[in-house]
């Protein structure tokens, strides 16, 4: 290549980022001292080159290389930008050969692997490539005037471009200018060194937090029979002075006797002053030992659980410490790993163990197999999304502080298995700084991957289905129904499970008759309050339904004596209240049975025979939103919903019915119009030919879960009072959580 060549080449602008116009000026720097290296004849053209290019290194550019000619080479690809260069026009040289200028554009732009006759007769001749060059630039010998040299020979691998070039780009760049290889080399050096300096300080980094983990879960190992016989000593209430004697392990509860856990007028307390220092956040591994840490977990965990079986008390010292409260609140906390917060599942033993644990042919992935064969894959990307560790979610809010925006696309880190197989830990290499400090390892349980395994894998399970089981447990009912009861009194003890019981019943069959209730609006709150909170509505907190004057009240039909057909209760919310609370404290007297009775109608299984004999229905009451209204002085609450609301799953959800709250079908089209009172008879039909009627009497309550349970009564003549009340369903389905019902 010749001076006048030189002299032709010309600079295009284009929007090219910073970061790809810096790779693009190393390349082009890097290829002219290679061959400024390789060929001492053509060295000073080569220089003027590279002085040209670094003083136009502006960073949004390209370089296009021209020479007048008609003949031209097949275009190059360049490997960093990922496109064909513009074609480099060459003149055959004095001998006919144009692999000359050929090898110059695979040197310049980092082409590598082109073999012309030219650079094969160069290799044999013993003269220096362009790879050999780069590699004595980059990391050969010097000469006493800074020059480059070689001792590799010839055949030599081709040097990969530089993983990291130094900090201090524009110094750098300003060295090569001036043919300051030396310098050049130095920063270039110093910058590998100190990379690899802190490679071999995060590997040491890893493989201590390694050693410790092992040693943490043998010590664990050691310590687990000792913990599982105090446990058992003092498990399902066999033996609270046990448990006293655990929790004087850790701590000197010198004020604190067996009466204060066994007299109902002091258990809360005493709950209360164990749990604020049991609780995970408190016993820190610098000043508990692991054994301590160990059982103050599953006290915890105990005392947690007896707590959401206790009915909430009125006193001062307990309504006044709300946040003691919220510690009662939470989800027990996971006994495979002491930071895991998760909700701990009941599963057989088969499924805690992880026999294997492999990436998959891509590494995207982690392949794991339980001991009973049961095999899922998760994405690295997902694993690493949903690390537990105090870094990565709040020890004590239990709230992500990992943005998922910070993770990387393709995570990368060593999988391996401890605690006998029964939890997954992952040592990243991407270190994810999360709420000021760095996440670098992440532990995941056995069975809590085995509850949030997603996807389907090839050997057919279906972790879906594995979740519906623990949690598809209603059961259908029509006309020969019996409403399922229990005792005021069993619903608000504190130990006898009677609660739980009760709330399983409601779950299964969204209804539950709770009879020998007070007639108070009071017993009734102090019921409510046990699910969750009240819920303010147009009608107040707590209410009583009974014939009034409409001008004195919301107008609303239920202030009447008429007949009520069976529907669902505040249909014109966007999300209708979850449970709706019946306490009958006055019956009308009737001159036959009918009268003033309730009507109740189980709306999933009305949805589930239109599903299998009226898909027509079925199908068009859930894709059509139908609008539902409820107008007064100073409301005027309108929604359009569908009458069957699906997950997203498809799963049925909510039962939207009440033929009274509805508003004209304004919205429709002339045959959606049709079709809605077509359909509409067949639903009525089958709401009232599964409807079960009880009378109730003073001193029965009931609890109807308003998203699948229509309600209606009878006309009466004279008095009837219900007292009654409202509860959110997000409430009501955190309740069924908290206790393992849901």
């Amino acid at each position: 290549m010749t001076a006048t060549n030189v002299d032709k080449v010309a600079v295009e602008w284009d929007e090219l980022s910073v970061v790809r116009a810096k790779t693009l000026v190393a390349n082009l720097v890097q290829g002219a001292m290679q061959l400024e290296a390789r060929h001492g004849a053509i060295r000073d053209e080569w220089t003027a080159l590279r002085r040209h290019l670094v003083d136009t290194s502006h960073p949004m550019w390209k370089v296009r290389v021209r020479q007048q000619s008609r003949e031209e080479v097949p275009p190059l690809v360049h490997p960093t930008l990922g496109r064909p260069l513009k074609p480099w026009a060459v003149r055959p040289d004095e001998e006919g050969d144009v692999d000359d200028d050929r090898d110059a554009a695979a040197a310049l732009f980092g082409v590598a692997g082109y073999a012309g006759p030219a650079r094969r007769r160069r290799r044999e001749e013993g003269e220096m490539d362009e790879a050999t060059a780069a590699r004595t630039l980059f990391g050969g010998e010097e000469d006493e005037e800074g020059e480059a040299s070689s001792d590799d020979g010839e055949g030599g691998k081709p040097i990969e471009k530089p993983p990291v070039v130094p900090g201090d780009w524009d110094l750098y760049i300003e060295r090569l200018r001036r043919k300051q290889l030396t310098k050049a080399k130095r920063a270039f050096a110093a910058s590998q060194e100190q990379q690899a300096a802190d490679d071999e300080e995060r590997r040491q980094w890893h493989e201590g937090h390694r050693v410790q983990q092992e040693k943490d879960a043998e010590e664990a190992v050691a310590h687990s029979q000792r913990i599982d016989a105090a446990v058992a000593s003092w498990a399902h209430h066999k033996d609270v002075q046990a448990m006293l004697n655990s929790l004087h392990e850790i701590f000197p509860f010198k004020d604190m006797r067996q009466c204060h856990v066994t007299d109902d007028a002091t258990v809360k307390k005493g709950y209360m002053k164990a749990v604020r220092l049991l609780h995970p956040d408190k016993l820190l591994p610098a000043d508990f030992s692991m054994y301590e840490r160990m059982l103050g977990q599953h006290l915890f965990s105990t005392l947690t659980s007896a707590y959401e079986n206790t009915a909430p008390s009125l006193s001062t010292h307990v309504t006044d410490s709300m946040f003691s409260r919220r510690l009662f609140l939470r989800r027990s906390v996971g006994t495979t790993s002491l930071r895991f917060a998760h909700t701990t599942v009941s599963i057989p033993a088969a499924e805690t163990v992880l026999q294997a644990v492999k990436p998959t042919n891509d590494d995207a992935a982690i392949h794991v197999t339980w001991k009973d064969g049961v095999s899922s894959t998760f994405h690295r990307a997902w694993l690493r999304d949903n690390c537990t560790c105090p870094s990565c979610q709040h020890p004590t809010t239990l709230q992500r502080q990992i943005l998922t925006s910070a993770i990387p696309l393709h995570p990368t880190g060593h999988a391996s298995l401890y605690a006998n197989n029964s939890v997954l830990s992952i040592d990243w290499d991407d270190v994810v700084v999360c709420s000021g400090s760095d996440c670098v390892r992440s532990e995941f349980p056995a069975t809590w991957l085995r509850e949030h395994a997603y996807g389907i894998p090839s050997d057919g399970y279906d972790s879906r289905h594995y979740r519906q089981q623990r949690v598809d447990t209603k059961s259908l009912w029509g006309n020969d129904f019996t409403l399922p009861s229990t005792t005021y009194d069993a619903m608000m003890d504190d130990g006898s499970g009677g609660f739980k019981d009760g709330m399983a019943q409601l779950q299964k069959f969204g209804v539950l008759l709770i009879k020998h209730t007070p007639s108070s609006m009071d017993a009734t709150e102090a019921f409510a309050r046990r699910i969750g909170f009240v819920l303010e509505t147009i009608y107040g907190r707590m209410w009583t339904t009974r014939p009034v004057n409409p001008e004195n009240a919301y107008k609303d039909t239920a202030s009447t004596n008429l007949a009520l057909g069976p529907h669902t209760d505040c249909t014109y919310l966007y999300e209708p209240p979850g449970l709706q609370i019946f306490n009958c404290v006055l019956q009308a007297a009737a001159a036959n049975a009918d009268e003033g009775a309730s009507r109740f109608v189980d709306g999933f299984h009305v949805v589930e025979w239109l599903r299998k004999y009226a898909p027509d229905a079925f199908q068009f009451f859930c894709d059509t939103a139908l609008p539902q209204y409820c107008v007064d002085d100073d409301v005027s609450l309108h929604v359009m919903r569908p009458l069957i609301q699906r997950d997203g799953a498809g799963n049925v959800e909510l039962v939207r019915f009440n033929d009274y709250d509805r508003a004209p079908l304004t919205h429709l089209s002339h045959d959606q119009v049709a079709a809605y009172y077509k359909h509409h008879k067949t639903l009525w039909d089958v709401i009232n030919a599964g409807e079960v009627v009880y009378k109730m009497d003073e001193g029965d309550m009931i609890v109807v879960d308003n998203h699948r349970v229509m309600h209606g009564r009878h006309a009466f003549q004279g008095e009837r009072a219900l007292i009654g009340c409202y509860i959110g369903r997000s409430e009501y389905d955190s309740r069924l959580r908290t206790l393992g019902l849901l």
